[in-house]
């Protein structure tokens, strides 16, 4: 079973890339992600893009320097 982690933790780990993220649990009072469960860092952002087309639990997002403290999907 792959380990749950809060986003600060999942950015500062795998700093300036794109990860693949499943079972995301959200802030009660936003939109923001609180911690997920990490399932890919070594995918570009096109293959990460295709695979979430076809998999609803799947979320992809950068890891930017700006987001360490929050992130936030949409679900459009």
């Amino acid at each position: 079973m792959k380990k749950r982690m809060t986003w600060p933790e999942i950015a500062k780990a795998y700093p300036n890339q794109w990860v693949g993220l499943r079972d995301v649990e959200r802030k009660k009072t936003s939109a923001n992600i609180a911690s997920a469960v990490l399932a890919y860092t070594d995918k570009p952002r096109a293959e990460l893009l295709r695979m979430q087309i076809h998999d609803d639990d799947l979320v992809t997002l950068f890891t930017s320097p700006e987001l360490m403290g929050d992130a936030v999907t949409t679900t459009e």
